[in-house]
């Protein structure tokens, strides 16, 4: 039971980091939408993890899980892209290989190899307009997506756990990123 404690209380951070996020980038459509996402994927956690009847929110959760991890880094991309006026056409582009994957069912997991591209996007919109914190949290992504991930252990700690809290960190992050830092 303490697992399932642990856990929830790390959607909560997710969910209060989220939560903030949203309050400072209200301007932001995309990274909002993406913030949103992160809320619904911690608040579907808590229930999940903390209520007695969590076993039946689950699969759903799972499922939001993987939606929410897999749209919201183009989103977050786009609206850097957005932010720095490029052209619509290639702000949008980062749904295309979403879209295209999801439709000839190759994008099975969040780690998708296509999510790559976002952070190196995310890397070179952030040297490009030198805000250092764009560099930080494609960083904090890697070792959230790649190096801890959602599933199994991690020093006798659940990695969904480490997992959430690397998220919340990514979080501060990108609303500095967006703030123009």
């Amino acid at each position: 039971m303490s697992l399932s404690v642990s856990t929830a209380i790390a959607h909560a951070v997710l969910s209060v980091s989220s939560a903030y996020a949203i309050s400072q980038t209200s301007d932001c459509v995309f990274a909002v939408l993406g913030f949103v996402l992160y809320f619904i994927n911690g608040i579907l956690g808590i229930v999940a993890y903390g209520a007695a009847s969590g076993v039946k929110v689950y699969k759903f959760y799972t499922s939001f899980l993987f939606v929410s991890l897999s749209l919201s880094l183009p989103l977050f991309v786009s609206q850097l892209y957005f932010d720095s006026g490029f052209p619509k056409s290639l702000t949008f582009m980062h749904f295309a290989p979403f879209i295209i994957s999801l439709f000839t069912g190759t994008f099975r997991t969040h780690d998708h190899p296509l999510q790559i591209l976002h952070l190196a996007s995310m890397v070179y919109i952030s040297l490009s307009n030198r805000y250092y914190y764009g560099i930080t949290t494609a960083f904090s992504f890697v070792i959230a997506i790649y190096a801890i991930g959602p599933i199994g252990m991690i020093l006798n700690t659940p990695s969904r756990d480490l997992f959430n809290y690397a998220l919340s960190f990514t979080v501060y992050f990108l609303v500095q990123t967006l703030r123009g830092r």
